[in-house]
């Protein structure tokens, strides 16, 4: 059984839908990202974090160069570092 009190948890399949239904409102998908390049920007982001808390901006959907879509994360840290991921090219 999943723990969804704690700050981090795995928490079970149909989480998002009750979350959704409790919160009466839809979870949006913002991309499909690769896991290492993820890691890699939260090991850069705890190198300079200055106050144990982050600002997450997110857009799905973005048009890409080769006319495919893709997810973006963008991290604001410390209010004026800005980290980029983007998502894998959504299929």
């Amino acid at each position: 059984m999943s723990d969804p009190a704690k700050p981090v948890s795995r928490v079970d399949a149909d989480y998002i839908q009750r979350v959704e239904k409790y919160q009466g409102k839809k979870a949006i998908k913002v991309g499909t990202f690769d896991p290492v390049l993820f890691q890699d920007l939260l090991e850069q982001i705890n190198e300079i974090d200055e106050h144990g808390k982050i600002e997450l901006v997110v857009m799905p959907k973005n048009k890409m160069h080769d006319d495919t879509t893709s997810g973006l994360v963008v991290v604001v840290c410390n209010g004026k570092e800005y980290f980029g991921l983007a998502g894998l090219t959504d299929e």
